[in-house]
């Protein structure tokens, strides 16, 4: 590639593109504004993260050939997995107990989080950001099974820089949906 072929790629102008156009929208100014008057707000939408391990086993109130467990059943197979973690590690418990395809994979790592974000439900997160790290949850239920949380890392404390520096990013991400969205693909 030469610079003038990437400029004439309508992908790598549109990379190059959306940040600007988020910076337009959303000035330095006003993220600081946002900063200043909702800090606890930016803390749990952009603040430090969690690198989230979870083990979920689906559950029902009543189990069916698809779901064989009911609730009571999904926490005692935790209870059992919770106390393998004493001689095992957590990635290879979760990757023969959890149900959950992507993070199963993984040896039960679901990623990196923020306090308030739309990937995992509410309870794993509270869970999550109220654990030390290394620690593991009791198995908790949820609407459609149960989990076993464990904090693999916690990212530490950001300066105002780098708290900005994120709200630009997600201010792109926004945009970016907005625009998706608007395609009606």
């Amino acid at each position: 590639f030469t610079l003038q072929s990437l400029r004439e790629l309508r992908v790598f102008r549109a990379q190059v593109l959306l940040p600007l156009l988020a910076a337009r929208l959303h000035p330095d100014a006003e993220l600081q504004q946002q900063l200043l008057e909702h800090r606890d707000e930016v803390l749990e939408r952009v603040g430090p993260r969690r690198q989230i391990g979870m083990i979920f086993v689906r559950a029902l109130q009543t189990p069916n050939a698809l779901v064989p467990n009911d609730f009571p059943a999904a926490m005692a197979q935790l209870q059992a997995a919770r106390a393998r973690l004493a001689k095992d590690p957590f990635d290879l418990v979760a990757r023969i107990t959890s149900e959950e395809p992507l993070s199963k994979q993984r040896g039960g790592d679901a990623g990196w989080h923020n306090r308030r974000d739309g990937d995992l439900p509410e309870l794993v997160l509270q869970a999550a950001f109220a654990l030390a790290k290394g620690e593991v949850s009791e198995p908790l239920g949820g609407e459609d099974g149960c989990y076993l949380i464990k904090v693999l890392d916690v990212e530490p404390d950001l300066d105002d820089a780098a708290l900005l520096a994120r709200l630009r990013e997600r201010a792109a991400d926004d945009l970016k949906r907005q625009i998706l969205d608007n395609l009606h693909l």
